[in-house]
């Protein structure tokens, strides 16, 4: 009798290892699948206003990543580290803006897809170099006086249409897109 029972015991321990282990296996599923669905799911809080990010030329991910951090567009920098080196797509430069919950997944496509943030502008037929400045310098784009200085000697090439104009371009930039659309038409 003693016999047998010790015959048996070996075969009980596997199988007793063999569930443990299928237990940690599924457990350490389930650890995965919430440590990457807190990486990509939405903020929590909700931005109370539109936030610009600006990354520049030869910044790192990890100096943009850390931006975003503290600005807080993504909740934490490890889910965005762990796109960029997934997705394996470069980040692009520019200023974006982010307006409302968005996911980390979300807010690497934009950067990496350049979704720069742009003003759309009209220029009405007949404005004056002065209404121009005006209206740009309200909505936030360039300075009035700087783009008065620009201007100078261009008033009949500012050419009246609709333009999509990045924020912080120059005003130098500004006047050349609208004297090169003047020439083009």
């Amino acid at each position: 009798v003693i016999d047998k029972n010790i015959a048996r015991t070996p075969a009980a321990v596997q199988r007793f290892l063999l569930y443990f282990i299928i237990l940690l296996k599924l457990l350490l599923f389930v650890i995965i699948i919430f440590v990457i669905y807190n990486f990509v799911r939405p903020k929590k809080q909700v931005l109370a206003q539109p936030i610009s990010v600006e990354i520049t030329k030869g910044q790192g991910v990890k100096e943009i990543t850390e931006t975003l951090e503290d600005k807080g567009v993504i909740n934490n920098k490890w889910s965005f580290y762990w796109l960029y080196y997934t997705k394996r797509k470069p980040l692009q430069a520019g200023i974006f803006r982010f307006e409302k919950e968005e996911s980390a997944s979300s807010v690497f496509n934009k950067i990496a897809g350049g979704n720069i943030y742009e003003e759309k502008i009209t220029i009405p037929e007949g404005w004056r170099a002065e209404q121009i400045a005006q209206m740009l310098s309200r909505k936030g784009l360039v300075d009035y006086e700087t783009f008065m200085t620009v201007a100078d000697g261009k008033e009949g090439k500012l050419f009246p249409d609709t333009y999509r104009i990045a924020e912080k371009t120059t005003a130098e930039t500004i006047v050349k897109t609208f004297v090169s659309n003047y020439s083009e038409r």
